[in-house]
C-alpha cells in the first residue's frame, strides 16, 4: 500500500466535497476546521466541491461560515 506524507508530497492541491465531509445539515464535522487549517498552513490549495445547484456559492459561503469553517467564496465549486 502507498502512503503519502503531506510534508513531502508532490500534491499541491486538494478538492473537499462539502456535505457529509465537512459538514452534515448545520453541524460541523469534528476537526473539519483543525484539518483544513493543517493543509493551508502546508501550502495546499483547496477546492471546495458540491452538487448542490439550489444554492448560491455565497448561501453556501454563508451557511459554512456560520458553522465555523473559513472558506472562500472562490474557493467554492458547485453545480
Amino acid at each position: 500500500m502507498m502512503t503519502h506524507s503531506l510534508t513531502t508530497s508532490p500534491l499541491r492541491g486538494v478538492f473537499i466535497d462539502l456535505e457529509g465531509v465537512l459538514h452534515v445539515e448545520t453541524q460541523m464535522i469534528e476537526g473539519a476546521d483543525d484539518v483544513l487549517q493543517q493543509l493551508r498552513k502546508k501550502g495546499f490549495i483547496l477546492r471546495f466541491l458540491t452538487n448542490t445547484s439550489t444554492q448560491s456559492r455565497a448561501h453556501l459561503q454563508q451557511k459554512l461560515t456560520q458553522i465555523g469553517l473559513n472558506i472562500e467564496l472562490y474557493e467554492i465549486i458547485n453545480t
